[in-house]
């Protein structure tokens, strides 16, 4: 279908640099002062929205991190995927092997590599929900605060929350007048600008917030540019019109573009050795392809032993143009108050990537999308002392415009294109309820329910071209007379699903004193199904869709408040049963998405601390112990641990501000994660196993007449190489690892007015 072409220009973004701007704002619990930053020996309530109201992190039953912004700097958090360095029992890939961003939260993830699908992790940025999974990698800048929360989350959250939610707070425009300004140098070339200005009256006010991002890629290319490039430019510009105490009207617009060179992944030679059920790296000396001892299928072998070294002769492209337009409606009506929120998102995506990973012209992959998303939800709140209740309905439509190809330039003479072309719409409406009903001063009794209704929608076309005779029947056996059934035999299907159930939660919480919360909870969660679309056309048209998955979700914890406030210590455990868990594979060129019946288990800890005047530590664990049943392997049908999920997680974090003099003040802050053995399909063969590591940061910020800054930031302090995924090309007898970013460091200075 032909949609008209809305243009974002970065320009703006620059002539914001015009205006005094800023990079990070200052929470709404955090006080402006440096030694409120750290946290005082007073403390600070924390504020989160995990019931779609304002209440403190520590008097709600629900498993919730909240992120203030002296701890996202501490953390060097540039991308949203950035904040798995500080969420217990978050893993997440950035742009693993196609343009999306996949995240896991207690090993719950749908990491497919293709933007038409929805993940269990649902993100939302100012109550809007993110649908696309292209556009879940956004800049971070301007926050007032982030909040994770795991568990499924459908019933006031509803949208494909199963495994948890995600919320990007931005600071919003208030009274009177006020901007800051903050540039960044760093390794690779990093060069950043950002800030905000905020100006108005108690009747209307606007803030606008910008940032600009250039670095010129980690991973060195010795044929051409560098992958990874990155050159983003972001901008949103909120207004806030408040007419009357009791009515509130909210436009937000906003939106980024980007654009880069792909990652390929570090070339890793592979084979099957005779007797062997899994292929493992190839010996220097060993000719297991014809190709020559050592190398894959095209005769190619890396042999550089630096892991951000390639040879590639197509450095790829990235490209992403992302607009939102946002508009909340608050009107109070009486003890009853109303929320409607209209949000309009379009998202254009390009990608290439060599996916050879080597000089060769041998395999290169391509896909795109353009997809429009129009959501609305209206919303009632009541608060009678006793019982508060939340009511309303919701309704989504996301309608886009997918390619995908594998091109094979040049293979043994051969040379070919297999395509997809579709268009893929959902549709989904829900009406949902929770209410809280105190049962006595302590206890509180917690019911609520949510019924969706999904229509999914698929026009699909494939296609091969030979670009020399006979090609696709040979490398894409799918087009071939003797493969009846597949898409590439069929050429164009069009298919419908319908689904409609309910979700919903019943929970305890039990106020035993001030201080100290019990809750439990028993949970359904639903996410919607769909179609894994696979460019190389083998996939059989009666399995290629998969169905909504159910989950079950039962769990139950602590929270303590101890020292008047100085310590919080919280507690949370979990089972879960899966009933058809959406389960990723991906073998060669073929992902497949199907249904299988899984269990997870686990528990967190988060303890934070605030032992002395300027100072704060933290330090948290997260187990996770998911299995997938009944998955086939060479070993047999086993039960195996799904892609991403790490079985631990240990985070720890300190800061520390001192009062240098009465103008002065310096802030020292550290945070480090452990991150456990993961593997990388759902079948665990010991190639895609992703081994355990640890990651410090570093900053030091000198703060002079609380107005102008200086800060010195390392993140990966020790240059801790690990891969961020692994895809295996055993067909063609190689491997690609990704790695994370290796060491950065840099500078930052700012000012405020």
């Amino acid at each position: 279908m032909m949609k008209t072409r809305l243009k974002f220009s970065p320009l703006a973004c620059a002539a914001l640099a015009l205006f005094p701007l800023s990079s990070v704002a200052y929470a709404q619990t955090a006080p402006a002062d440096a030694d409120a930053e750290a946290g005082d020996d007073a403390g600070d309530t924390i504020v989160v929205t995990a019931n779609r109201r304002e209440e403190s992190a520590q008097k709600v039953g629900i498993a919730v991190t909240a992120l203030a912004p002296q701890m996202l700097e501490n953390g060097a958090i540039i991308q949203s995927s950035d904040i798995a360095k500080l969420v217990p029992a978050l893993n997440t890939i950035p742009n693993a092997g196609s343009p999306v961003t996949a995240y896991s939260i207690r090993g719950v993830s749908l990491p497919d590599g293709s933007a038409q699908q929805e993940s269990p992790i649902a993100l939302y940025q100012d109550g809007v929900y993110v649908a696309n999974t292209a556009a879940a990698g956004f800049p971070v800048f301007d926050l007032q605060r982030v909040e994770a929360l795991r568990g499924p989350q459908g019933t006031l959250f509803g949208r494909n929350a199963t495994g948890g939610l995600i919320q990007f707070i931005s600071n919003k425009p208030e009274e009177g007048f006020s901007a800051q300004i903050e540039g960044s140098l760093g390794s690779y070339e990093l060069r950043q600008l950002e800030g905000f200005v905020n100006f108005g009256n108690d009747v209307i006010a606007v803030r606008v917030a910008g940032s600009h991002l250039e670095s010129d890629g980690f991973i060195n290319n010795t044929l051409g540019r560098n992958l990874l490039t990155r050159n983003v430019d972001a901008l949103r510009i909120q207004v806030r019109f408040e007419p009357n105490p009791d009515t509130v009207f909210t436009l937000r617009a906003e939106g980024f573009d980007q654009k880069g060179t792909a990652r390929a992944g570090k070339h890793v030679a592979t084979w099957t050795p005779p007797g062997a059920l899994y292929p493992e790296p190839l010996p220097a000396d060993v000719d297991a392809w014809g190709g020559g001892p050592g190398n894959d299928l095209f005769g190619y072998r890396d042999t550089n032993p630096d892991p951000y070294t390639v040879e590639v002769n197509r450095p790829g492209f990235l490209t992403k143009n992302n607009k939102t337009l946002a508009l909340t409606y608050e009107q109070a009506l009486g003890i009853v108050s109303l929320n409607s929120t209209t949000a309009y998102t379009r998202t254009k995506v390009g990608y290439l990537e060599d996916s050879d990973a080597g000089p060769t012209d041998s395999l290169v992959f391509a896909t795109g999308s353009d997809v429009d998303t129009f959501s609305q939800e209206l919303r009632f709140q009541a608060d009678h002392g006793g019982f508060r209740w939340t009511a309303g309905g919701y309704y989504i439509k996301i309608d886009g415009d997918y390619d995908g190809s594998f091109t094979v330039p040049e293979f043994f003479g051969f040379s070919t294109r297999s395509q997809a072309l579709f268009n893929q719409t959902t549709r989904s409406f829900s009406l949902f309820a929770q209410g809280e009903y105190d049962l006595t001063d302590r206890l509180t009794f917690i019911l609520g329910g949510r019924y969706q209704w999904d229509k999914n929608e698929l026009d699909l076309a494939v296609d091969c071209i030979d670009f020399t005779p006979d090609s696709c029947a040979v490398i894409f056996p799918g087009y071939s007379d003797g493969a009846p059934g597949t898409l590439g035999t069929l050429r164009n299907v069009a298919q419908q699903q319908k689904n409609d159930d309910w979700s919903g939660k019943v929970g305890l919480n039990f106020q035993a004193t001030q201080d100290l919360l019990f809750y439990v909870s028993a949970s359904k969660g639903l996410k919607g199904g769909g179609w894994t679309i696979s460019p190389d056309g083998t996939s059989l048209v009666d399995r290629f869709g998969f169905g909504p998955e159910k989950l079950y979700a039962y769990e139950g914890g602590v929270k303590t408040t101890l020292a008047d406030g100085k310590v919080t210590a919280n507690l949370s455990a979990f089972y879960y049963d899966y009933k058809g868990a959406q389960t990723y594979f991906f073998s060669g060129v073929t992902a497949t998405v199907f249904n299988q019946n899984a269990t997870n288990k686990g528990f967190e800890v988060e303890v934070n601390a605030r032992p002395w005047r300027g100072g704060n530590i933290g330090f948290n664990v997260a187990y996770a112990d998911p299995m997938v049943k009944g998955i086939v392997t060479p070993e047999g049908v086993q039960s195996q641990r799904p892609t991403l999920a790490s079985k631990w997680q240990v985070g720890w974090n300190a800061g520390q501000s001192i009062d240098l003099s009465d103008r002065a003040n310096l802030y020292l802050g550290y945070v480090a994660k452990y991150t456990s053995n993961r593997y990388f399909n759902i079948v665990n063969e010991p190639l895609l196993l992703g081994k355990g590591y640890t990651v410090h940061d570093l900053n030091a910020k000198l703060t002079l007449d609380d107005r102008y800054w200086i800060s010195v930031f390392a993140s990966n302090v020790t240059d801790k190489k690990y891969v961020s995924a692994i895809f295996s090309q055993a067909p063609q007898g190689y491997a690609l690892l990704q790695y994370a970013e290796p060491r950065v460091i840099g500078l930052r200075v700012g000012a405020k007015f």
